[in-house]
């Protein structure tokens, strides 16, 4: 095959991500994107992908995105797109024919998880285990925005609400 050929049939392959794997955070989407990727059709993108969390998403280039594979799927993963209502528009502007597969945890587990993952990580200061119940109760340190989120991201109603809000049209 010559060169030029190459290119083209390559060119023809580029695909934009066609299906999603989101869920709320602490829920192992790695883990889901590692067992989904196995799968002869389907190539998952190694590393979360942070695109659409670009504070100039207004130039995002989807072309940025686009991966030659001749696999009938391209997956990315990323929790936030699930657990944050401006990625999920983001989501849905981008990819509006995408598939989704959402994971999800007990709410419960997964707000301890987040808690101690924050704490391992330095997000929040690191604090006796019984401090979540003042989270829980809203009477913890307001400086540390990811408080908010050991609950918020637990709050699946609403977010499957306000994803599906935008794919109604396409529920399989």
């Amino acid at each position: 095959m010559s060169q030029q050929k190459r290119s083209i049939t390559r060119m023809e392959n580029l695909k934009i991500p066609n299906l999603l794997l989101l869920g709320a955070q602490k829920s192992a989407s790695t883990y889901l994107g590692t067992w989904i990727g196995n799968h002869p059709e389907i190539h998952v993108k190694s590393k979360e992908d942070y695109s659409l969390e670009d504070p100039e998403y207004a130039n995002f280039d989807l072309n940025s995105l686009k991966l030659a594979t001749p696999k009938k799927y391209y997956a990315i993963r990323r929790p936030d797109y699930f657990s944050n209502l401006k990625y999920q528009e983001r989501v849905y502007k981008t990819f509006p024919e995408a598939r989704i597969i959402i994971v999800l945890r007990n709410p419960v587990n997964r707000a301890y998880s987040a808690y101690y993952h924050y704490m391992k990580y330095g997000i929040i200061p690191v604090k006796h285990p019984n401090y979540i119940y003042k989270i829980i109760e809203g009477n913890h340190d307001k400086q540390y925005g990811a408080y908010k989120n050991v609950l918020k991201y637990g709050e699946y109603y609403k977010l499957i609400t306000h994803l599906l809000n935008f794919y109604k049209k396409r529920v399989y």
